[in-house]
């Protein structure tokens, strides 16, 4: 079932100021769809958002050398915006490849770089073409950035409703600025490798690596360092004050973990996260058989829906932590 969005401003001009906090989490994957109101427009916004007839859609990847800039949406991206480690012929205008039974433009900059790539296909909803975009796009990309020996980045991905001219593009809300307190405090020795893959997974621009940074601080946070911090006050006869860790609960977690929310940390660590991500993600071939493709939009999606939750169960595993190692140090 597709949703209407939520408006989020207007503007009479091609660009508009949005604030931070209505893009989502920092570091979150979302889309913003900006919808024209054309002078004899007989229907709704809504409605055409949600219009569901099969339509034309063309869907476009800005390709870059390194990720993109995380406070700068951009929409009307052409194939001089865009760049890469690859070069195309010197006598080609365009490179085309073929998937199935359907056929990817992959345009050049001024500099001769591969820089755009570009599908059209008629389909009911911008997802869905998206999608159909995506799953035969990216094994080019992945061949061709293997073959080369190069990174490739995709900075952006747009959408264009054709019919309703609505465009559609994907992003990473941004983060904000954080003014620090003059008393911040110190931190003890022994986290000081989970604040490094705290920072690793902040930087990350795979969601399959944030994740797995993620669950490698609560793999040692719960396990390890708990039980060590336990047989220290043991050994110094410090009764442990213990708080009761749950899922925390957060606006904008993903409605197909909200469940989840209450929870024990540990239970869902277990069950949830090792069982259904970490194995798949951490070991890519199961015992089942089953494989993880990095390059599959739909599992793409749901590690990326993922982050959120996994994240603020971090920050509480990492509070919790902090606590009990105040209680036994001198």
């Amino acid at each position: 079932m597709v949703i209407a969005p939520t408006l989020i401003g207007t503007s009479t001009t091609p660009s508009l100021q949005i604030p931070a906090d209505q893009l989502g989490p920092a570091g979150v994957r979302g889309n913003v769809h900006v919808v024209p109101i054309r002078q004899h427009e007989t229907k709704y916004e809504e409605a055409r958002l949600l219009d569901g007839t099969v339509r034309r859609f063309v869907t476009s990847a800005l390709f870059g050398k390194s990720p993109a800039i995380a406070d700068r949406i951009s929409g009307q991206f052409t194939a001089n915006d865009g760049a890469s480690y690859l070069e195309a012929p010197s006598d080609a205008v365009f490179l085309k490849f073929y998937a199935g039974q359907d056929t990817f433009t992959i345009s050049k900059n001024q500099d001769g770089e591969l820089s755009l790539a570009t599908y059209e296909c008629e389909a009911t909803n911008e997802l869905e073409c998206r999608l159909r975009f995506l799953r035969g796009i990216t094994p080019i990309l992945d061949h061709l950035a293997y073959v080369a020996n190069v990174s490739l980045f995709v900075q952006f991905v747009r959408v264009v409703d054709t019919e309703n001219e609505i465009t559609t593009i994907e992003y990473v809300s941004p983060y904000r600025k954080a003014t620090l307190s003059p008393h911040f405090g110190t931190f003890a020795v022994e986290m000081q490798p989970i604040y490094a893959m705290y920072r690793e997974a902040k930087n990350a621009n795979s969601d399959f690596y944030r994740f797995l940074c993620l669950y490698k601080i609560l793999e040692g946070v719960l396990l390890k360092m708990k039980a060590d911090v336990n047989a220290r006050a043991k050994k110094a006869k410090i009764a442990l004050v213990h708080r009761k860790l749950t899922v925390p609960r957060h606006p904008a977690i993903d409605a197909r973990f909200q469940r989840y929310v209450g929870t024990p940390l540990k239970v869902f660590f277990d069950h949830v996260l090792t069982k259904q991500f970490r194995d798949g993600v951490a070991h890519y071939i199961l015992d089942t058989g089953t494989i993880l493709n990095m390059s599959d939009p739909e599992s793409a999606d749901t590690y990326a829906s993922l982050i959120l939750i996994t994240e603020v169960c971090v920050r509480e595993a990492i509070s919790n932590h902090e606590s009990l190692l105040n209680q036994i140090a001198p």
